[in-house]
């Protein structure tokens, strides 16, 4: 149960000035939403180009991902947001839209990367970002407290949260972010649909209104009011929470929190 997506750099549309061929010392803000353990990572490398580059600071600010997506939208306008923005690629079409951000087609070799990691900052004809990684799939955690391995199958994970819910006297079995849709699209593959399609051309097409689709839809749905295996709808801090304090047998995160995870 993954979903691959990209990690990338966007460049806000307000840094057009080029202070420092007047000499001048430059700041520069970056936001992201990276954990903890990986902010720490960030500033180590910043530390070292801040040595080789003593004319230039960067101000590094961590925000969770809906906080950075409605900050920067909001501070685009205002002009006293992040110059940096270090975030996943499906801000693209958002920012974008919103002439949040500058194309950077015409100063990246766009040959250097691997064509689909192009692909997905593209909109309107346009790249909208530079790819710094790939991944942050989805997986689905156990807690090895409880049981020995992970389900093989969708029937054995409501079985066995079931069982877990009775034995243990708590009222969840699963939990995840049910409200973000990028937590949904493992179930889309499952049901064999998926969100888009490409063309050879390079063309995109919505795919999301498959029978697959529906399917997803209901099962999901059955998970939270036939099942009763998840009893209430958790953001990602939330369901983080319940499943670290042992009281859900199964999670679904990312590949990102591993670290977390593993104790």
């Amino acid at each position: 149960m993954h979903l691959a997506t990209l990690i990338l750099v966007f460049i806000a549309s307000y840094i057009v000035h080029t202070p420092q061929l007047f000499g001048q010392s430059v700041i520069i803000d970056l936001w992201e939403q990276d954990p903890p353990a990986l902010g720490q990572e960030m500033d180590k490398w910043i530390a070292i180009f801040s040595r080789q580059h003593p004319d230039v600071s960067i101000r590094r600010q961590n925000f969770d991902n809906e906080t950075l997506r409605t900050k920067f939208l909001r501070s685009s306008l205002t002009g006293d947001g992040a110059d940096l923005l270090y975030g996943p690629n499906d801000l693209v079409g958002v920012l974008a839209s919103a002439a949040s951000i500058q194309p950077t087609g015409s100063w990246i070799d766009k040959n250097l990367y691997r064509p689909e990691l192009i692909r997905l900052l593209s909109y309107e004809k346009q790249i909208w970002g530079v790819p710094v990684s790939a991944g942050s799939h989805l997986v689905l955690y156990y807690n090895k407290k409880f049981t020995d391995q992970a389900p093989t199958s969708f029937t054995e994970l409501i079985q066995n949260s079931k069982a877990f819910m009775q034995r243990h006297h708590q009222d969840q079995g699963l939990t995840y972010y049910m409200s973000e849709p990028y937590w949904f699209v493992p179930f889309m593959g499952a049901f064999d649909a998926w969100p888009i399609q490409s063309s050879p051309d390079g063309s995109i097409t919505i795919t999301i209104d498959q029978p697959g689709t529906v399917k997803a839809l209901s099962f999901t749905k059955q998970l939270f009011d036939k099942y009763k295996i998840i009893q209430e709808t958790c953001d990602f801090d939330c369901s983080k929470a319940k499943f670290l304090a042992g009281q859900a047998l199964y999670h679904i995160n990312g590949d990102w929190t591993i670290a977390e995870m593993v104790h």
